[in-house]
């Protein structure tokens, strides 16, 4: 069984990378958050003692795109703010292009 697909392993983080900006009204923000942040953290986390030498590695969602709408950027500032009060065990990193 496939647990994730780690985007990218850079300075001892398991990196996710997601190109959204906010701007797409097709989008509801909290879905969106919901499948593509938390759950994705929490995949990482069930990944982390399967990768030889990652097993506490901290999780991190690097967001690639600029000029991000405010709104959306606060509302996934949030939730990664909330996901981490959650899991005090657990390392999490976020990194906006710029």
């Amino acid at each position: 069984m496939t647990i994730i697909d780690v985007d990218r392993f850079a300075g001892g983080v398991l990196w996710e990378e997601k190109s959204a900006d906010g701007r797409d009204p097709r989008i509801a923000t909290q879905a969106w958050i919901n499948k593509h942040v938390i759950r994705k953290f929490d995949s990482y986390v069930r990944a982390r003692p399967h990768l030889e030498g990652h097993e506490r590695a901290p999780v991190g969602l690097h967001m690639t795109a600029k000029d991000v709408e405010p709104g959306f950027k606060a509302s996934v500032n949030s939730a990664v703010e909330k996901w981490r009060s959650e899991n005090p065990g657990v390392e999490a990193q976020i990194r906006w292009a710029e």
